[in-house]
């Protein structure tokens, strides 16, 4: 795992093009030895040749031959590279790990191939359930359907059990399970994360199942046992008896066997069938011979209730704590991820049309016109959550009952003779879509798309995306060919971003995968072998020694006049939950100290602070009074003193600064409302009647001389997917590689809204992240 070292400037001849948590990463590369070059003289380079320059800006750095490193650097290990891949390019690290992995151990490991649900069924048993774990868009139902109907166990048969649980469905549950017990049918019970109290019971009702099923596999054993000694003690007669039985059946007359053997000649498989039958009669007298003695047997007398060995449990469930820890031990845990790409999730809405329903059309060119551009639709709002904000702002669940669905409405809408375009939209959109999204914006988006695949002119060569045109198929095969064939190579413009989107979500993969390996660690070695006790007592000596002195909020008080401004209560209550945060950081970093030295027995709280400070994550005991936050621990602090420097402006002369910083509120919104009520005040209008109006500067902060005269100078704002053109004064597509460029001096004031003019503006979003 690659950190970032902070502490050493970065030259002005590579600031334009190498960001600083890269120039970090590289400082904390020198650290790691054995490499050829060392990469003490990375930094070196890297300054002093363009080649690294063209490097970081090469498509795919992760590929040997297109990504070939400058001078000797060429000659790095696969594994070293990835060192540096993770340094200069950590957007490109998941797809570099992909190659090596793949290149190490072969293709097998990376390939994402489903195993059959029969294949994990051979491995279950009645007191042995299969976990379906849960994830977007995929439903575990239609499969244990499908291998239900092959092996008899249908809802038609009353051996096939489906229960969604929700509000008042446990009865039902609990009434399946025991049919399926006592009968020999499948349970399917969907959603159990959603009844934490259904679980507990349910945990009780399999370890009742098991404890059956256990007293009859000892049964059944102890019944094979006796039988055995039966056998044996049949087999050990005294040899006289034996002889007698065996002089009997010698007198006993031949000439009618000898006869019947003249008379019917016998082949070769005739006999053999002969002695086959006689076998399989054998087997069955033996069989009915022990079940009777087993009946006169008072050893082998059941007691109790009794389970059919054909009863089997399925359950379903998202990733949550409310799952006992006893139901996941017994169960076989399988989980469907869905598939990634434009390309795998148009083929896979595609296959929701194998029975070409076209072919009953009355409209069967506009029919498939319809279906393949909403399964270019479904790919699409499936796939772009993984862009994060930039996708949706909330994450939806849409799934593939939502595509079949509008299908079907517009075969109901077909049969008129002008098809109805903005009813098909409204209906998609609005309320198949739609009644998943709560987002109005993230609504404004779906509409969107539908405005531009929907509509009369989708038989026309209507193109889908850049370069892909929507073609002409006759059959499921061949519209599935021509997805193979005919989509472009995946890549943020098929879902009309920015190519920085990809960069964006791909750095997060990266994060998020070296995150979970450092949580993995063991806890009792750190770094390069040393001792987290004491990297702790290092971080825990520095930020103690950087924490600020608390507000004095009984002299600010005083100081404040008793018609205080809103903006002042806006600051002065900032200052008082940054006394609380404050206290928070101070208190249970000395109890960690004093548990550190012995003086005090380590809590689980204490515990917690530990392992967050050894995997530099911002621990929940902070995050609960703390400003709302995902950086990780050493840049969250450096935000807090930020923001507390703020505050300790403002208390030298109690007037709001120049250019206030809004990120750097724990409530930015108070702040923006005391604007409005401070307009209202002076002006006697009513609050709720006023709306903000917001004045782009052409300048930044170091450039602002005088407080705003109406409203307040604000900065602190980015931009995403977007930024803004000084010079030009408007918004503009991004640059490469540059993910939240920031806003300039925001002027925003307060007018009635009845004064506002919104003619040629863009009302932009403003999210708290």
């Amino acid at each position: 795992i690659c950190p970032k070292k902070p502490g050493v400037e970065r030259p002005e001849s590579i600031e334009a093009w190498l960001p600083d948590t890269n120039w970090q990463a590289i400082q904390a590369l020198k650290e790691v030895e054995g490499t050829n070059p060392p990469f003490e003289q990375l930094e070196r380079d890297i300054c002093d040749s363009n080649r690294w320059k063209a490097w970081c800006e090469l498509e795919h750095p992760e590929d040997k031959e297109e990504g070939r490193m400058p001078t000797d650097w060429k000659n790095l290990t696969d594994f070293q590279r990835l060192l540096v891949l993770r340094a200069l390019r950590p957007d490109r690290l998941t797809v570099g790990l992909t190659d090596f992995v793949a290149g190490s151990i072969g293709e097998f490991y990376v390939e994402d191939k489903a195993v059959p649900l029969a294949i994990s069924f051979e491995d279950s048993g009645p007191s042995t359930p299969v976990f379906f774990i849960l994830s977007a868009g995929v439903d575990p139902v239609a499969f244990v359907v499908a291998l239900g109907k092959s092996m008899g166990f249908t809802e038609e048969q009353e051996k096939f059990f489906n229960v969604s649980l929700g509000q008042g469905q446990e009865p039902r549950a609990f009434n399946a399970l025991e049919t399926s017990f006592k009968s020999g049918g499948w349970a399917m019970l969907n959603n159990i994360h959603l009844v934490s109290q259904f679980c507990k019971e349910l945990e009780k009702r399999l370890d009742h199942y098991e404890t059956i099923y256990t007293k009859m596999d000892t049964f059944e054993r102890k019944k094979r046992e006796r039988r055995l000694a039966r056998k044996k003690a049949n087999a050990e007669e005294p040899t006289e008896t034996k002889e007698l039985a065996a002089e009997e059946e010698a007198e006993l007359p031949d000439e009618e066997g000898s006869e019947a053997g003249k008379d019917i000649p016998a082949g070769e498989e005739e006999e053999e069938a002969d002695e086959e039958l006689a076998e399989d009669k054998k087997e069955v007298e033996e069989e009915e011979e022990s079940e009777s003695e087993d009946e006169d047997d008072p050893e082998l007398k059941w007691e109790g209730e009794k389970g059919s060995r054909d009863f089997r449990v399925f359950l379903s469930a998202e990733p949550s704590m409310t799952i006992p820890i006893g139901v996941l031990q017994r169960s076989i845990k399988l989980t469907n991820e869905p598939p990634s790409g434009i390309k795998a999730n148009m083929v896979r809405a595609l296959a929701n049309f194998v029975s070409e329903p076209w072919e009953n059309s009355q409209k069967p060119t506009e029919y498939k016109a319809v279906v393949f551009a909403m399964c270019y639709f479904h790919a699409v709002v499936v796939e772009r959550k993984k862009f994060g904000p930039q996708g949706w702002n909330r994450a939806y669940p849409f799934n593939a009952g939502d595509l079949t669905t509008c299908i079907e409405v517009f075969y109901n809408y077909e049969d008129r003779q002008k098809i109805p375009w903005d009813d098909l939209r409204y209906v998609f959109g609005e309320i198949m879509y739609g009644g998943h999204i709560t987002d109005d914006w993230d609504r404004v988006l779906c509409m969107a798309y539908l405005q531009n695949l929907i509509h009369a002119g989708i038989t026309d060569e209507l193109e889908l995306a850049p370069g892909f045109i929507l073609p002409g198929f006759n059959n499921h095969v061949e519209a599935k060919e021509l997805i193979e064939q005919t989509t472009p190579v995946e890549s943020p413009l098929l879902y009309g971003l920015h190519a920085n989107a990809e960069i964006g979500f791909r750095t997060l993969q990266a994060n998020m995968l070296f995150s979970t390996i450092n949580e993995l660690q063991p806890k009792q070695q750190g770094g390069a072998g040393a001792d987290p006790a004491d990297e702790v007592r290092a971080k825990l000596e520095e930020i103690m020694g950087q924490l600020p002195e608390l507000h004095n909020l009984v002299d600010i008080s005083e100081r404040l006049d008793e018609d205080r401004s809103p903006q002042a209560h806006v600051f002065y209550q900032e200052c008082e939950r940054t006394n609380i945060l404050r206290t928070t950081l101070y208190s249970t970093l000395a109890e960690l100290d004093l548990g550190l030295k012995g003086a005090l027995s380590m809590s689980s709280q204490m515990q917690d602070l530990f392992d967050a400070m050894v995997q530099d994550k911002t621990p929940e005991s902070w995050t609960k009074v703390s400003f709302m936050s995902l950086r990780p621990m050493g840049s969250w602090f450096f935000n807090f003193l930020e923001r507390n420097s703020q505050l300790a402006e403002w208390t030298g002369e109690l007037a709001t600064p120049k250019v206030t910083m809004l990120c750097h509120f724990f409530n930015p919104m108070s702040f923006l409302t005391a604007i409005m009520q401070d307009t209202a005040i002076k002006n006697s209008f009513d609050l709720d009647q006023m709306a903000l109006v917001s004045d782009v500067l052409k300048k930044m902060p170091d450039a602002i001389e005088y407080p705003a005269k109406d409203g307040c100078h604000v900065f602190g704002l980015c931009m995403e997917g977007a930024r803004w053109d000084l010079g030009q004064g408007s918004i503009e597509d991004s640059h490469m590689k540059e993910l939240y460029p920031r806003m300039p001096v925001v002027t925003v004031r307060s007018l009635p809204s009845t004064k506002v003019d919104r003619k040629d503006q863009y009302e932009c979003p403003l999210y708290k992240t």
